[in-house]
């Protein structure tokens, strides 16, 4: 399965630099990005579509055009500014494209294990959370149907019990960043709005949730951004 290696083998060796440069936002502005994670992602997906320059972008117009463009709403919307620009600052800074160029491949394939991998290379997450999203990952290998696996999200993920209170906010906006972008991308089937078809919606999904915890390191505001960066992407790689 193809998605973006540009996007997510950067987290190999950035992740510590970013472990000790990022700070938190204030906390009632980071309980509205969590609480609202998939809403704001399914908004960020729409503006990006409806108003992006490049219709075939390639990787570096891509990253580049998705975390401006997310920025620019997110602060026009009246998102803390602050918490906003020092994501976007970051996001810019370790997703530059001369940073990845010399460790892609040709077609920018992944190994699904990676995503893994990355998590837990990032020590921002329990084994225990970890453990729990190998478990969604392999469902989707093993090509479970999304409606089997959105089950299982809602009703076994959603209800764990996590120790801390990170694996708790990541539980929360993985289950919100993939119940947003499930119904978004439900909808693309059923509306010509967008022109879209998707040949494997449910990597493009599973994905937008992955991106949003690994991109919790760049604070609630950078999550949904990478969240929103990891949907393009796959998007864009599965349907060439």
């Amino acid at each position: 399965m193809k998605i973006y290696k540009s996007i997510s083998i950067l987290f190999a060796f950035s992740v510590m630099i970013l472990i000790t440069s990022c700070s938190k936002a204030d906390e009632a502005d980071n309980t509205d990005f969590i609480a609202n994670a998939g809403a704001i992602h399914n908004q960020l997906l729409d503006n990006y579509y409806q108003n992006r320059l490049n219709t075939s972008p390639d990787t570096e117009e891509l990253i580049s055009e998705v975390i401006a463009m997310s920025s620019e709403y997110l602060v026009s919307h009246g998102y803390d500014q602050k918490s906003v620009l020092q994501s976007e600052s970051l996001l810019k800074e370790n997703y530059r494209f001369s940073n990845l160029k010399s460790v892609m491949n040709d077609d920018f394939s992944i190994d699904v294990g990676s995503l893994a991998e990355h998590l837990e290379e990032m020590g921002l997450y329990s084994s225990q959370l970890i453990s729990e999203v190998k478990k969604i990952l392999t469902m989707v290998t093993e090509g479970t149907e999304i409606r089997t696996i959105s089950n299982y999200v809602n009703s076994v993920f959603s209800l764990i019990e996590f120790d801390s209170q990170t694996d708790l906010e990541g539980q929360s906006l993985f289950v919100s960043i993939f119940n947003g972008s499930n119904a978004y991308w439900e909808d693309v089937y059923t509306s010509d709005l967008k022109n879209i078809k998707i040949k494997d919606g449910t990597w493009v999904i599973i994905n937008d949730g992955i991106g949003g915890l690994i991109g919790m390191i760049f604070g609630p505001p950078g999550s949904i951004i990478t969240g929103t960066l990891f949907s393009a992407a796959t998007y864009e790689e599965i349907n060439k």
